[in-house]
């Protein structure tokens, strides 16, 4: 009956099948206490009919009424197929031969378990129950598949059930840096049964995209499936995050797998480089400002300021534009204009800004305080000023003829202008004048401010007095009436003197005159009128040279003499310069060179004086009243010789006393010597463009040839723009011991021209430090300083050779990178080979890119390939100028797509201090070539077949089966079948199986995948596999009404017919082994010995072990069975001799009482042949005896069925002879009718007894089992 845990158990299932409960008793139901454990039986019973227990002792049923109770229906088989939604069987897992179970029930609701099924590895189950209806149920799927909630009604035979495959869900939660998280992309990329696929989905508002109904396990391998997850098309403002692997067994209960994505801005750094012309660098407040956002830096002690990890994008993926601006600059500096800045991801862009100290030159103009015009020999040349910052001393300028100087650049500040030497014939300006020049009051570099100061010309007077006589009487008589002019000896005579430059004088009665006061200058007093008979004075000269004074003349008085007293000092800062050796001439009036004599230690003469250590020298001699001239003829070491003469006179008026000497000082000056420092800078310059031709294989083993390969061309060029700065490496020093710079000070700052040539002003001698500080545009800077020394070149030389330096600059470079991923396929071997050797990207110009000589690199023009390295990245290193470009894929393998995507690289200046600008391309990625053979299986009427097993295999394979097949795939009902994702490459297809009764197919399609998304299209015939069947008597007939049947190996009847005098054929005749049976043969035929043959898959027929060589006329295997006649030898004869009776009418009644044959015996025995039916009754019976014989009792025979002759004999007896009857007692007659009566009541009873009880119902006990079938008693 079945398996039960419990007698509770067996009363539940009976009463779920409809078994009244009045009905279940201990009578009927055991208590369970049996030795059978679990299995429950049904067993007859004499007395309850039958009785249901777990007992194992035999039973026998006394007095049991075989029509009393039923016997169960024959259980039937309930098969279950179970396929997965592909169409494909489901037994063992791959993943840990794990099977499904299936709960049956008895109800739909499923609360009635009558038993359970195991799915086999075939992907079959069986079941043994009555038949009836019932449900199944999963109770347990197999590993990588899930339970199947639905309730399957099964009925006997085959069942078909689908698995679904256990599937889980990726749920991607995007965050993002700038929190725009909708509409964002991505990709899971997986492979399955073979196959590579993908998927993309996009996220919701929330930041959430999922990937339901994912598989969990690839059953074609057994593993849980790697699913890479990857977000594409990322906004050019985002890093692109990298890559997950994840696999689904590795999620939560519900098999969901959590990935988190976070989009982190692109971002790049601001550094700012602060150059202050004073090194005063450090706390300087600098804001940034871009997309909406403001930031605020400080410079460190160094200059430094660095802004780090700011977007390098804005939300539309358009560069953001820095405005970068310092803020609360000191009043001292010029405010620097802002900057802008782009940015590069992951780079640093440095913005220098310059600190430019507000300057200030002033133009002093120096005017006669009167007459705004020079007076005299007074001369507005040569005044000596001073420049003072805060009282002290900075510089002294000269003023030149036109009473003009100009400073040179000082930074703004508290400065005033003194004169600190008058010029010839001018008093000194104690004035100071105040520059105005405070740098809150400017806003620009270079403020120019003009000066006009005035100064008091010397003025003198000239008193005389006349004696007429010679002097030599010692009596001095005055001479009334002399008159004389009094003119600026310069102008020529009085009558061209100005008023004020000339005076006539009368002298009155003393002889005394006296002129007004005159301006600077050596005037000539020439008498005009004298006393009769006297001579007039000869012209003389007076030199009115300081102020307030009056030159006193009385004629014929003794000479004037004194020492001269030479002091060297510079003519810039009017010091004494004290240097020993400064030589001097002297000339008198006449040009003639003065020579002295003094006698200690040895009598010497000399005509060139030289100075002291002190920087002076005192003559040895006096020189007597006169003009002179002082040349210089050694200058002090540093200074420049001076040759230009000075002019002075001796006379009292000029003459000082100096230690009881009288002196007449005169003062030389000397100009410092100078020198120039030149930068002379050059770089790689694009000047050029090469043209030449290059080639590559592509991926389908091609040769290609690019015509034209551009190539820059940088040769070494003057550069522009590049701003130095020159340092004083020591203390600058001149003999007077004035300092002009000290260590460190920048004393100029420099940019090269057109030419690449930039050169200093004058610079004092000593030691310089050249450092570049600014590069031009698009190079790198040198950091490089260079150091050179301005050294005296001798006293002829006020200026001595410019000192030449040369930088050169670095072009700046750039690093373009890349990374590659190939497609791999395990299972068709691709993607392990090396395949990435071929692989080759160009470097092309996105824009027409034009050199210095006007020759172009065009748009898309190529400029450089590269080739991947074992890490499958690779590198374009070569110097390429500004510009735009792009890098992309220009060969690949054979099996891959060439990728078209082109990834823009904008190469752009990133400040002086980055030499190479690292651009990454981020990843490429190469698909396999991929096509799908698409295929058709008919039969030879063209009709389609399902379940024709076909396999992919390679070119070179020789042995075909599912084993070696790279895929399979079963046809489906409408015959197609295709192999998917199928990478470049030669294969070939081969069917493996042919569907159930067809021939098997040992052609081979050759197929070729050149190009992705090929379509391959094949259609594979089969032929039914066909067998004629031929029924026949001994002599070759074809016969008619054999009843023929044709059974499988397991005994299932595969066709079945009654022969029609033709050939009977069978088609789709499944490979296998097979039983031809006959089971009635025609009348007068016994049944033929069954014929087993055997079918292989090709059609082929083998019978008994033999191959079958008959042929039809159709051309199909022929298989003959032949039948045997019946044969019946019938024999009379005589019951004495034995013997042949002829004579004797015999007939041969068949079951019905029909006469089948009939004859006259005689001599020798009647033989029947096909004509009587094997197996059959018949009666012999005779109908007239031979003369003098008894009609014999008939005789009942059955035709032999094997086909041997069935003997029947039957004897005749004499009739005996008549006598006379006894009359007499007839008590034995009497009784044998009596007897014979007897039997007869008996026979009656047993009848009538036999029909009450067919007319009676017996007890019901059946109704335990209602599903039994009731067999009467034959």
């Amino acid at each position: 009956m079945g398996e039960f845990d419990s007698r509770s158990d067996v009363v539940s299932y009976l009463k779920s099948i409809g078994v009244s409960e009045s009905l279940i008793t201990s009578s009927t139901v055991g208590d369970g206490t049996g030795a059978g454990g679990t299995h429950w039986r049904i067993e007859s019973n004499g007395s309850q009919g039958v009785v249901i227990n777990n007992n194992t002792d035999g039973k026998t049923a006394t007095a049991m009424n075989m029509y009393a109770f039923r016997i169960t229906k024959t259980d039937v088989t309930f098969e279950i197929d179970k396929y997965n939604t592909d169409g494909n069987l489901v037994g063992k897992s791959s993943v840990d031969n794990s099977t499904a179970v299936y709960g049956i029930y008895s109800d739909k609701s499923c609360t009635k378990k009558v038993g359970e099924i195991a799915i086999g590895a075939d992907g079959t189950g069986k079941i043994q129950l009555p038949d009836s209806t019932y449900y199944a149920k999963e109770l347990k799927a197999p590993t990588g598949y899930s339970i199947d909630p639905t309730v399957y009604t099964i009925k006997a035979g085959k069942n078909k059930v689908t698995e679904d495959f256990k599937t889980g869900t990726i749920k991607i939660n995007k965050t993002a840096e700038d929190g725009i998280i909708s509409g964002r992309e991505f990709k899971i990329t997986y492979s399955y049964n073979g196959k590579s696929l993908s998927e993309t989905a996009k996220t919701n508002a929330n930041g959430i995209a999922t990937f339901d109904d994912l598989r969990v396990y690839d059953m074609s391998t057994g593993k849980a499936i790697g699913y890479t997850v990857s977000e594409i098309n990322v906004d050019t403002r985002y890093e692109v995050p990298k890559a997950q692997n994840v696999t689904l067994t590795s999620g939560d209960v519900d098999l969901t797998v959590n990935v988190k994505f976070n989009n982190q801005l692109k971002t790049g750094s601001i550094k700012i480089n602060k150059q202050s012309e004073d090194n005063q660098n450090g706390d300087r407040e600098f804001t940034i400002t871009g997309n909406g956002k403001t930031y605020t830096v400080k410079t460190g002690d160094d200059g430094i300021a660095i802004l780090s990890d700011i977007p390098v994008y804005d939300s539309n993926n358009e560069k953001i534009t820095y405005t970068i601006s310092e803020k609360n600059v000191p009043v001292r500096y010029v405010v620097p204009a802002d900057q802008t800045a782009t940015l590069m991801a992951d780079a640093t862009t440095t913005k220098t800004f310059k600190n430019i100290l507000k300057k200030f030159t002033v133009e002093v103009t120096k005017q006669d305080s009167e007459t705004a015009s020079e007076q005299g020999d007074g001369t507005l040349a040569g005044a000596v000023y001073g420049l003072y910052k805060d009282g002290e001393l900075v510089d002294t300028y000269t003023t030149d003829e036109n009473g003009y100087f100009k400073t040179k650049e000082y930074v703004c500040g508290n400065y005033t202008v003194q004169e600190i030497s008058p010029s010839a014939g001018y008093l000194l300006d104690t004035t100071v004048h105040s520059v105005g020049t405070e740098p809150e009051k400017y806003t620009i570099e270079s403020n120019p401010i003009s000066m006009t100061v005035t100064e008091d010309v010397v003025k003198g007077n000239i008193a005389i007095i006349k004696h007429s006589d010679d002097g030599s009487t010692q009596i001095e008589t005055p001479e009334v009436g002399a008159e004389f002019e009094v003119y600026l000896k310069s102008s020529g005579s009085y009558a061209n003197a100005v008023e004020t430059e000339r005076d006539y004088l009368t002298c009155d009665e003393n002889g005394f005159a006296q002129t007004k006061d005159m301006p600077y200058g050596i005037y000539t007093v020439h008498q005009t009128k004298g006393w009769e008979g006297t001579e007039f004075m000869e012209d003389f000269d007076v030199n009115i040279s300081a102020d307030g004074q009056t030159y006193r003349y009385i004629i014929n008085n003794e000479k004037f003499e004194s020492y001269i007293k030479i002091v060297k000092v510079d003519s810039e800062t009017g010091k004494t310069i004290p240097y020993e050796g400064a030589g001097f001439e002297i000339y008198d009036s006449n040009g003639q060179k003065i020579s002295m004599t003094f006698a200690y230690p040895t009598p010497t003469t000399i005509d060139t004086f030289y100075t002291n250590s002190e920087g002076y020298l005192i003559t040895p001699e006096v020189l007597p009243y006169g003009e002179y001239l002082l040349v210089e003829v050694q200058a002090p070491y540093g200074y420049a010789l001076d040759s230009t003469p000075v002019s002075f006179t001796v006379s009292a008026d000029n003459a000082e006393k100096e230690n009881a000497l009288t002196v007449i000082k005169v003062r030389k000056e000397n100009t410092a010597q100078k020198g120039k420092i030149s930068v002379q800078k050059t770089g790689d310059i694009f000047t050029s463009v090469n043209m030449a031709s290059s080639a590559y294989t592509d991926e389908n083993g091609e040769l290609v040839v690019n015509s034209t390969t551009y190539t820059p061309v940088f040769a070494n060029g003057n550069l522009s723009g590049a701003v130095f700065q020159v340092i004083a490496a020591e203390d600058i020093v001149t003999l007077d011991g004035t300092v002009h710079a000290n260590a460190g000070d920048v004393v100029a700052e420099i940019t090269t021209d057109e030419n690449g040539y930039a050169e200093t002003d004058l610079l004092y001698l000593g030691k310089y430090e050249i450092k570049e500080v600014q590069a031009p545009y698009g190079y790198v800077r040198n950091s490089e300083s260079q150091f050179v020394e301005l050294t005296y070149a001798g006293q002829e030389i006020a200026v001595l050779d410019t000192v030449n330096a040369s930088f050169v600059n670095d072009y700046q470079s750039v690093e373009i990178s890349l990374s590659k991923v190939m497609e791999n396929d395990e299972l068709f071997g691709i993607g392990n080979n090396n395949e990435y050797l071929s692989v080759r990207f160009g470097l092309f110009a996105a824009e027409d890119i034009q050199a210095a000589d006007g020759t172009v690199i065009p748009a898309d023009g190529l400029l450089s390939e590269v080739s991947l390295d074992e890490n499958m990245t690779a590198k374009f290193d070569v110097q390429i100028p500004f510009g735009r470009y792009y890098v992309k894929e220009i060969s690949t393998d054979e099996h891959y797509v060439l990728g078209g995507e082109k990834y823009l690289v904008n190469f752009e200046y990133m400040g002086q201090d980055i030499r190479t600008v690292d651009i990454d391309c981020g990843q490429f990625v190469n698909l396999l070539k991929r096509g799908r053979i698409e295929g058709h299986k008919v039969d030879d009427k063209s009709e389609p077949l399902e379940n024709a097993v076909f396999g992919l295999f390679t070119a070179d394979c020789v042995k075909f089966s599912r084993d070696t097949a790279i895929m399979t795939f079963t046809s489906d009902e409408n015959g197609y079948f295709e192999f998917n994702n199928i990478p470049y490459g030669e294969y070939a297809v081969k069917e493996i199986a042919a569907p159930a009764g067809y021939i098997f197919s040992d052609e081979k399609y050759h197929v070729v995948i050149n190009e992705d998304g090929d379509v391959i299209e094949i259609t594979a015939e089969n032929k039914p596999i066909t067998v004629e069947i031929s029924k026949r008597d001994i002599y070759g007939n074809e016969l008619v009404g054999a009843e023929m049947v044709l059974e499988n190996a397991d005994g299932e009847t595969v066709d079945k017919w009654t022969s029609d005098g033709t050939n009977h054929i069978v088609s789709r005749l499944g490979a296998g082994e097979y039983v031809l049976k006959e089971i009635a043969a025609p009348d007068g035929y016994v049944i033929a010995t069954d014929i087993k043959f055997s079918v292989d898959i090709y059609g082929n027929v083998t019978v008994e072990n033999v191959d079958s060589t008959a042929v039809s006329d159709n051309g199909y295997p022929l298989i003959v069975m032949v039948d045997d006649t019946t044969k019946v030898r019938i024999s009379k004869r005589d019951i004495t001799t034995g013997e042949e009776l002829p004579g004797a009418t015999l007939q041969i009644i068949d079951e019905n009482g029909n006469v089948v044959e009939e004859w006259v015996s005689a001599d020798e025995a009647h033989f029947i042949e096909g004509k009587l039916i094997a197996g059959k009754e018949y009666t012999l019976r005779e109908t007239i005896a031979p003369d003098g014989y008894e009609i014999a009792n008939e005789i009942k025979f059955t035709v032999n069925a094997d086909g041997s002759v069935t003997e029947v004999v039957m004897y005749d007896e004499l009739t005996p002879k008549t006598t006379t009857p006894y009359t007499g007692d007839n008590h034995s007659d009497f009784a044998a009718f009596a007897l014979m009566g007897a039997s007869l009541i008996i026979f009656l009873v047993l009848i009538i007894s036999r029909k009450k009880n067919d007319d009676k119902e017996p007890e019901d006990h059946s109704a335990l089992c209602p599903e039994f079938i009731e067999i009467d008693e034959d």
